[in-house]
Order: structure tokens, then C-alpha cells, then sequence
């Protein structure tokens, strides 16, 4: 068993950014993440509300972050986690157990499918490769300098499943 001073779970922009300074304060940190890091993020084209990045994609913000928390000294695995033992601080993976004097969970969320046909319209994958029309803070927001912004919308509480409309369960 392994014994680090902290261990994130999830490789998103939370999780790096813990890892960045967990690591600048000179922790022992690990970061676990069971895909590649990144997270939502990592699957934005574009971002311009990112102060000192504007027009950044997804991958290579997320990529940034990653390569600066590993500088700073963190270490990044890519692996799943198959059981956590919140009370113990433990963490197993397939290969490893870890223990640590704190967890931090950032595990993220999955997005839930809208079940509308405008998804596919709007994003250009079908829901089970892009499954929410719902953009993320800080991601492309129409622009009026843009000739052809493209529009978010403010809230996704105003669109219901079409099972919905059409009064099936």
C-alpha cells in the first residue's frame, strides 16, 4: 500500500488545479483519473472566458493544466478506481492500493442525454457521443464581433424530451 499526504480523484480542471497546489504546497499528491484528464473540459472546441487564453480548445487547456500539476510536482495516473474507502482515506485500483491523510473527490458529472431532436442539429454528434446541449462556464458564448456565433441557450429548463410533449412515458 502506498501512502500519499493527498489523493484527488478526477483529472478535470477541479481536480488539476487541486493537484497544482497540493503539490506547490508540497504535498505528496496523486491524481487519479479513469479516462484521459481533462474532463467536460477537454471536450469543448473552444473557450474564450478563460482569462489570458481566449479561443482555447478544451484538449489543450486541459493538457496545460495537467503538464503544470506534474511540474509542480503531483503525479497523474491514468487508471480506473474500482472502490474507495472514505473513512480509511483509500483508494483501489486494479493494480494498487493507496492511502492518504485526505481525498479529494473531483469526480465530475456526465451530462444527461435531452432526448430532443435539436441536440443532433445543434452539436452535430448523435446524443451518445455529445449527450447534453448545455454548455459549461466558461465556453463559447455568442460573440458580437462574430459574423456566425454560435447560440447556447440561457437555461435548459425551457426544453422538455419529446416523450414529454407528446404525452408518452
Amino acid at each position: 500500500m502506498e501512502k500519499w499526504d493527498i489523493i484527488i480523484l478526477g483529472a478535470g480542471c477541479a481536480g488539476l488545479t487541486a493537484g497544482l497546489y497540493a503539490a506547490r504546497a508540497g504535498k505528496r499528491t496523486l491524481i487519479l483519473e479513469h479516462k484521459l484528464p481533462g474532463g467536460q473540459t477537454a471536450l469543448t472546441e473552444e473557450i474564450h472566458n478563460y482569462p489570458g487564453l481566449p479561443g482555447i480548445d478544451g484538449v489543450s487547456l486541459t493538457q496545460r493544466m495537467a503538464q503544470q500539476a506534474q511540474e509542480a510536482g503531483a503525479v497523474l495516473q491514468c487508471t480506473a478506481v474500482e472502490n474507495v474507502r472514505l473513512a480509511e482515506k483509500r483508494v483501489e485500483t486494479a493494480a494498487d492500493v493507496f492511502c492518504a491523510d485526505a481525498l479529494i473527490l473531483a469526480v465530475g458529472a456526465e451530462p444527461k442525454p435531452l432526448g430532443i431532436p435539436c441536440h443532433i442539429q445543434k452539436t452535430g454528434y448523435p446524443e451518445k457521443d455529445n449527450p447534453s446541449f448545455g454548455t459549461p462556464e466558461g465556453t463559447r458564448t455568442p460573440n458580437p464581433r462574430n459574423r456566425n456565433p454560435m447560440l447556447y441557450p440561457l437555461s435548459i429548463k425551457f426544453y422538455k424530451r419529446e416523450d414529454e410533449i407528446e404525452g408518452k412515458d
